[in-house]
């Protein structure tokens, strides 16, 4: 049920920052990777201990909302297949720079990727920058998918959430 609640929580988290409009649907957000992390690998290495949160350990979710952009020879020439035909979402350069959700230790972290930022520069895989695409295996060791089909309306919110390794 958390993980219901979060994925249906996230669209209106964006609208009360100002971000860019998400929806819950095959095109934009419908998954998260699920990860451990540890150590250096934690999202909170280096930093100190806080009532948040206490050690780097622990597991977190790196959410991809925007996936597959309308083709458009224009704005967005690349072909992701089968899953891209019929897309809603029409591609935007920030909505892009702000698609990596990082949920840790009780926080939700909005990654912004913009082209000018240190993240963009270390943190995005070689041949993923037009994309954004930030791995789950930056933060840790990755454990599970999660798959989340909002268009299931018959089911309840809990049983549209499925977990793959």
């Amino acid at each position: 049920l958390y993980l219901a609640r979060l994925f249906e929580a996230l669209p209106d988290a964006f609208a009360s920052a100002r971000l860019s409009a998400l929806e819950l649907n095959r095109f934009d957000l419908f998954h998260a990777h699920l990860f451990s992390a540890t150590g250096a690998n934690s999202p909170r290495s280096g930093a100190s201990s806080d009532s948040a949160g206490g050690s780097g350990d622990g597991l977190g979710l790196l959410f991809h909302a925007r996936e597959y952009p309308a083709l458009d020879p224009d704005r967005w020439p690349y072909n992701l297949g089968y899953c891209q035909r019929g897309s809603t979402f029409h591609f935007d350069q920030r909505a892009m720079d702000t698609r990596n959700i990082l949920v840790y230790k009780g926080r939700a972290v909005v990654l912004d990727l913009g082209p000018e930022t240190v993240l963009a520069r270390h943190i995005i895989m070689n041949g993923l920058q037009e994309a954004r695409t930030v791995q789950e295996s930056d933060f840790g060791e990755r454990l599970a998918d999660i798959n989340y089909f909002h268009a299931l309306k018959a089911r309840r919110p809990r049983h549209r959430v499925f977990v793959s390794p």
